[in-house]
């Protein structure tokens, strides 16, 4: 239990260094709200396996067409898909869509996911999860810009850094990921080390042939190592 929690600790003490550097590239972020829980919860939706111009004009073509979320959850299917079908899997999306948001009217009787404000994390996650086609990722997007609420959503990006890096196993998927994230990032860091990642991975740690010369990370990275250790070989073998 000793050797965990000093783990836990030094991983901690990481994380703070991280965002410190981070936050020298890229900015301090405060938190401020960014729409409405349910506003949020459809962009989120949307956004699945898809970059964020495609998912930004799919939205917009939905509330164009319908005008407002009411008008989407008694539209036919066929109807929501043909509007998002710029975000892909528009099927399956449209399907989810308006299921959310039958549900959620059903339960609180109207379109609104204020009354997760006030729930603690653990149940606010577990009613959203509930949640036809709502993952933790999704879950924790709609607690973190709708609300403020400490909790760390990993996407593509953040899974990528924190790999390389060696801080999450190359084997774990994105929800495991964000289960050990949540848990040894500090609250108080979680947004603005959220925003920051996903930035650096967009113009530094990129999939494909990513910019390890500008990276401000790279003396933690176990990927610079490795990489660094295959050229000298690679030398020594010439």
């Amino acid at each position: 239990m000793a050797r965990l929690q000093k783990r836990s600790g030094k991983m901690k003490t990481l994380m703070s260094e991280l965002d410190r550097l981070l936050s020298i590239s890229y900015g301090r972020k405060r938190w401020r709200r960014c729409g409405g829980a349910v506003e949020i919860l459809i962009r989120t939706i949307l956004s699945q396996q898809t970059n964020d111009k495609a998912s930004e004009v799919a939205y917009r073509r939905l509330l164009e067409r319908f005008g407002s979320f009411e008008n989407v959850m008694t539209a036919s299917d066929e109807e929501v898909e043909a509007a998002i079908r710029p975000a892909g899997l528009s099927r399956q999306k449209a399907r989810c869509i308006k299921s959310c948001l039958k549900r959620i009217m059903n339960d609180f009787g109207k379109l609104s996911l204020d009354q997760l404000e006030g729930m603690d994390v653990e149940s606010a996650m577990s009613y959203l999860t509930s949640l036809h086609g709502v993952g933790v990722k999704t879950a924790a997007c709609v607690l973190l810009f709708a609300f403020g609420k400490p909790v760390f959503p990993v996407d593509t990006h953040i899974l990528r850094i924190t790999k390389r890096l060696g801080i999450v196993g190359e084997e774990k998927d994105a929800t495991e990921a964000q289960a050990y994230l949540d848990e040894v990032i500090p609250s108080k860091l979680k947004y603005q080390l959220h925003l920051n990642l996903i930035e650096h991975g967009r113009k530094v740690c990129r999939a494909r042939e990513p910019l390890c010369h500008l990276c401000s990370l790279r003396r933690y990275c176990l990927y610079w190592r490795l990489k660094r250790q295959s050229k000298r070989t690679t030398r020594f073998n010439r």
